[in-house]
């Protein structure tokens, strides 16, 4: 019985290292001394606020942030890193598909490339600067470069990858080979 067909294939894993790869080193600082008095577990108001940081720490590491709390409105690079469309990948007979929403983007700002069978997709979601003489109030909308890799599975065909855009979502289908490709060869040994 082959057992790979049954365990999921991480479609993620390269992304996954260039994330790990790009975190910040975040050290903590050593606990405080007690102050004067207090118990052996600190000050409680000391305890409160590792407390508090530490559920932060939880909530934004959601988020991408790592642990760090939340970033300022004026570092705007941080927040364009938080631009990541989301994406549905289908499993059908004969092909894959990759759909990812991309609302507000040009089709001619997103670029697929296929590197070391690794579907990577690229592009960039630009501000309008329709807004003359007017001030703007509030700014929800998030501006800027996103990135999404994929490793493909071992039967996905490279030489079958389409794309189409439509109502602002990206389709890629990925056809299937007849034979799964081998990423192994047998190599044999000879007499001496």
């Amino acid at each position: 019985m082959e057992l790979r067909k049954w365990a999921p294939w991480n479609w993620f894993r390269k992304e996954q290292q260039v994330e790990q790869a790009n975190l910040p080193v975040h050290r903590r600082n050593p606990s405080p001394a007690p102050v004067e008095g207090a118990a052996a577990g600190g000050h409680p108001i000391l305890q409160l606020q590792r407390e508090i940081d530490r559920l932060f720490d939880q909530v934004f590491r959601g988020f991408g942030l790592g642990p760090t709390l939340l970033p300022s409105l004026n570092e705007p690079d941080l927040w364009q890193g938080m631009l990541r469309p989301s994406l549905d990948i289908q499993e059908h007979e004969d092909r894959y598909e990759v759909s990812l929403e991309l609302p507000g983007v040009d089709p001619d700002d997103v670029q697929i490339t296929l590197e070391d069978e690794v579907l990577v997709i690229r592009g960039e979601k630009r501000r309008e600067e329709s807004h003359r003489n007017g001030r703007q109030h509030r700014i929800e909308r998030v501006y800027g470069s996103f990135q999404r890799m994929l490793d493909l599975p071992l039967d996905a065909d490279p030489e079958q990858i389409k794309a189409s855009f439509r109502h602002g979502v990206l389709t890629v289908r990925i056809g299937k080979r007849a034979t799964p490709a081998s990423r192994g060869r047998l190599i044999p040994v000879e007499k001496a």
